[in-house]
């Protein structure tokens, strides 16, 4: 429900925790939404409370874990190309994503 343009819920929260978000999954779901996705920070635990569901780790935080294992300047060609791929992320949907990967870059360029 993207297209509504506001929150669904909201609650002031000192830490997150797998049970804050089973607690939002329940209020939404008793509201009537019907949850087909999620699109998660990187945190652990809290992908357990939507095991049932498509999770996605959301782009930014997938773009910091992949920093923290190259570095902001890789040496290698390998960690180079994956830079500029992660780089192009949310530009990519998954087959060009995914063919990136498999088959490298072209000219320095991922697209």
């Amino acid at each position: 429900m993207s297209w509504l343009k506001k929150n669904l819920y909201w609650k002031e929260i000192t830490t997150e925790s797998k049970e804050a978000y089973e607690e939002a999954r329940r209020f939404l779901e008793a509201a009537g939404f019907n949850i087909q996705a999620v699109v998660i920070d990187a945190k652990h635990g809290i992908k357990q409370a939507f095991s049932d569901l498509v999770v996605q780790i959301c782009q930014y935080h997938q773009k910091q874990i992949i920093k923290r294992y190259l570095t902001s300047k890789p040496k290698t060609v390998a960690g180079q190309e994956l830079k500029l791929i992660t780089d192009d992320l949310t530009k990519l949907d998954e087959q060009l994503f995914t063919q990136l990967l498999k088959n490298g870059m072209r000219n320095g360029k991922s697209f």
